[in-house]
């Protein structure tokens, strides 16, 4: 049976110096196809050399719900740009809510809603992060 990863996070330090052997153990798991939740915009460069590398690799762009403070005047325009320059791009995300720890709920919603927007408006899927916010989720 061949499989789909759709939530991997590859390009983590931890991994660095082990992606040969990561990426033979994920052909032995017949494991044709992996999908990279960027968990903030500045990650698309590596993304993209990395499924350049690999070939059966595609991403989602998008900012994390426990980065929400770094969501910037420009970083809607951000992501939208990268989603539209690359047809591996195939969700928005990682978004969503992340309650457990978090102060910045607010601020977590807004920047939820505003990706939902770009999602939206490219007709792409989004990948969700929710934790201790199911509730509120559901609102959007």
């Amino acid at each position: 049976m061949q499989l789909i990863d759709t939530h991997v996070h590859i390009n983590f330090d931890v991994f660095e110096s082990d992606l040969e052997d990561i990426k033979n153990r994920w052909q032995e798991a017949e494991v044709v196809h992996l999908v990279h939740s960027c968990v903030e915009p500045k990650e698309f460069p590596s993304i993209k050399a990395l499924a350049d590398r690999f070939g059966n690799l595609s991403f989602a762009v998008g900012l994390h719900p426990l980065d929400a403070d770094k969501w910037t005047g420009n970083m809607g325009k951000e992501i939208l740009d990268y989603a539209k320059s690359d047809h591996r791009v195939v969700a928005i995300g990682e978004m969503g809510l992340d309650f457990y720890k978090a102060s910045n709920q607010k601020k977590q919603q807004e920047v939820l809603e505003a990706q939902l927007k770009i999602a939206h408006q490219l007709q792409k899927p989004v990948i969700i992060h929710c934790r201790d916010a199911a509730q509120k989720l559901k609102m959007f």
